[in-house]
This record gives C-alpha cells, sequence and structure tokens, in this order.
C-alpha cells in the first residue's frame, strides 16, 4: 500500500487489492494515521529489537504546513520547480532485518488477520508468504564483495555543472539580512538553506554503497520514491516513541575529527568551549524539551544527556537527549506532529514562517 500526498490530495494505492483512491483533505498526515487504526500488530519476544514492519517513506519540510495551516497556507508556499510529493509512505508486511553483530538474516511476514475467515486461514497463508520470501531470496545471485569493496565509476558521473538555488551573492544578502533580525531580537537562530544541483550517471544504489563506506552513520536510507530517488546518510533522529517513550536527540555544534587521539582530544575541548557552537546547542535543547513537553504527561520530561560529544568518520557534534513520557490518549503520530519541523533545519523559534515572511527563503525545501 501506497499513500501520497501534494498539499492536500491524497493518493491511496492498494497494490494487492489493486485499487486507487484519491482524496481532498485538510490533513493528509490523518490517513495513514487512519490505515494503521485499522492493523492491531501483535510484536513476538523473538522479533529483533530492529523495525520489523509498517511505513517507509519521508515527510517533506513541507509537511509543517498540516501542522500550522494558518501561518503557513499550501497558498502562499514558495514556488515548487521539482513538484516533489510532500508525503510519500509504503506499508511494508515484508521485512529483511540484517543483524551485523550476530550475523543473522530475520525474514519477517505481516499476517492481516482482518482479510481472513479464520486465525488458522490467516496462519497457514502467512507461512506460505513467508515461505515464498525465503525462496526468492536463496534464488538470488548475489555479486562477490569484499568487506568495504564499492564499484563506483567516477566517469559516470558526468561534467560538473553544478548550480545552486541562488547565487554567492543572493545568499550573502541573506545571511546579512538574518544577522540584522537576530540583533533586533526577531528570532534567536535561523537555519537558512540553498539547493545544490549535479547532473550525474552514477547509480543511486551504487552512491549509496559509497556513503555507507565513506561517511557510516546510525540512519542511512536508500528509497525509490515517485518522481525520486533519496539517498541519505544522518547521525541525527527527528523524534522517536519506543515503549510509549518519546526520545529527542538535537546535534549541534560540529568540529572535524583529529589525525590522532591527542588531536581529536583537544577539538573536543574547542568544541565545548566554543560559545556560539554551545548556545546553539542549548537553544535546540530547549527546542527538544519544548516539543516533547506538547505530548508528554506533566513532569515526565528529563534531560537525560547534556551535550555530550558523538564522534563519526570526519566529524564529532555535540549531543544531547530529552525524553518524555507519551501520553495515554496519543500516539506516535502525535509526537511526530509536534516535533515538526526539526529544529537544526529550523532555528529557534521554529521560524519557518518567519523565513518566508521575510524573504530569507526563496524556494520549496526538498
Amino acid at each position: 500500500m501506497e499513500v501520497v500526498a501534494k498539499a492536500n490530495h491524497v493518493t491511496v494505492m492498494d497494490h494487492e487489492m489493486k485499487s486507487r483512491r484519491e482524496h481532498f483533505v485538510p490533513d493528509p498526515m490523518r490517513i495513514p494515521r487512519t490505515i494503521m487504526e485499522q492493523w492491531n500488530p501483535q510484536i513476538a519476544d523473538s522479533l529483533p529489537d530492529a523495525f520489523c514492519g509498517g511505513w517507509v517513506g519521508f515527510f517533506s519540510y513541507d509537511t509543517v504546513r498540516y501542522v500550522e495551516t494558518k501561518k503557513l497556507p499550501f497558498s502562499k508556499a514558495p514556488h515548487d520547480d521539482r513538484n516533489l510529493p510532500d508525503i510519500h509512505l509504503g506499508l511494508y508486511s515484508d521485512v529483511i532485518v540484517f543483524d551485523h553483530v550476530e550475523k543473522k538474516t530475520h525474514v519477517i511476514h505481516w499476517v492481516r488477520t482482518d482479510c481472513y475467515r479464520s486465525v488458522d486461514e490467516a496462519y497457514e497463508d502467512g507461512r506460505n508468504r513467508l515461505e515464498a520470501l525465503l525462496s526468492r531470496l536463496h534464488c538470488l545471485n548475489v555479486p562477490t564483495l569484499s568487506s568495504g569493496s564499492i564499484k563506483l565509476n567516477v566517469e559516470n558521473f558526468g561534467p560538473v555543472m553544478q548550480k545552486s538555488t541562488m547565487s554567492s551573492e543572493e545568499y550573502k544578502n541573506i545571511v546579512v539580512q538574518a544577522k540584522e533580525h537576530i540583533l533586533a531580537g526577531d528570532i534567536f537562530q535561523v537555519v537558512l538553506s540553498q539547493r545544490f544541483e549535479r547532473r550525474t550517471f552514477a547509480d543511486p544504489f551504487e552512491i549509496y554503497r559509497a556513503l555507507r563506506i565513506v561517511n557510516p552513520s546510525p540512519y542511512m536510507a536508500y528509497l525509490q520514491a515517485r518522481g525520486c530517488i533519496l539517498v541519505a546518510s544522518s547521525p541525527e533522529i527527528l523524534t522517536r516513541v519506543q515503549k510509549r517513550t518519546i526520545i529527542n536527540r538535537p546535534l549541534a555544534g560540529t568540529i572535524r575529527r583529529g589525525k590522532t587521539k591527542a588531536e581529536d582530544k583537544t577539538l573536543e575541548q574547542l568544541l565545548l568551549s566554543d560559545e556560539k557552537q554551545c548556545a546553539e546547542h542549548i537553544m535546540l535543547v530547549d527546542l527538544g524539551r519544548n516539543d516533547v513537553g506538547k505530548v508528554s504527561k506533566p513532569g515526565s520530561v528529563k534531560v537525560e544527556k547534556l551535550m555530550n560529544i558523538e564522534r563519526y568518520s570526519h566529524v564529532m557534534h555535540i549531543s544531547s537527549t530529552v525524553t518524555g513520557e507519551l501520553r495515554d490518549d496519543l500516539t506516535c503520530w502525535d509526537a511526530l506532529r509536534a516535533a515538526l519541523p526539526v529544529g537544526t533545519v529550523s532555528g529557534a523559534p521554529k521560524s519557518s514562517h518567519f523565513r518566508e515572511k521575510k524573504g530569507l527563503q526563496t524556494g520549496t525545501r526538498r
């Protein structure tokens, strides 16, 4: 099943039932939520502590317009020159989980019992589908590659032909304007953006594999979506709900890695003593506490970790962890809405409306 939304137009495609429905709704984020309310997944103890089935896809930056409908109507959104969906989700019942620590593969199939006349019929069909999936895996002709090996032909990248959504001078002018607004007290922090493009003939999946080696991160994605292929590598989550605990992990404040342990430690101290970097991080911790507090039980919001250092292949970041206990009347979908947009790409206060009103954003963020 797929859910694709562009502004208030939503298309729901059930590939198994071969059906397609289109809707115009005020809040497309409620569509996948409503669909999931019909499911009641039973989590077996033998399942790995990982994603085992459900929605996979993306919510674009403009998804915040479903939350801030009065301040940020789609009718006043910047021009979208690529016409990509605002939401694209796929509901997956077949999942293969690779456990790189235990060297195991978990093959999982979800069964919707409401589609069968009896539990026994559902179980039997589920077993048959799982066996069919296993057979497909055993029949794969997988090329043998040594650990850390990729086949990325840089000649396929083609000519540079790099372009941006604005010139260097335009961007500098926007930075000057942003500084003036900060001095005037309109905002504390703003995250400006521009999009860079480069034409390439390289296989997107090989680019993803290269990222896994060059920039390994906890959250990596290769997603074949409608209108684009998304390749991503990030150390940061927007929000997570795990056993009714909301987790928000702001990462802000960055410096390069050292060539030696001693240099690495020196750079860490330099980062933690940088007034600008630390001020930026504390602002985002406050934003995280506010976001988590919107949907948490009173008194449950805590800063579990404050200004720790996380090291990655090329850089280190300042990291904090904010948690809260989700209210009994709310779900993970409410936690997601409360977190939009993530502070590390919006600023403090969350200033999407301010950026557009003051002309600090010239195009749609994608």
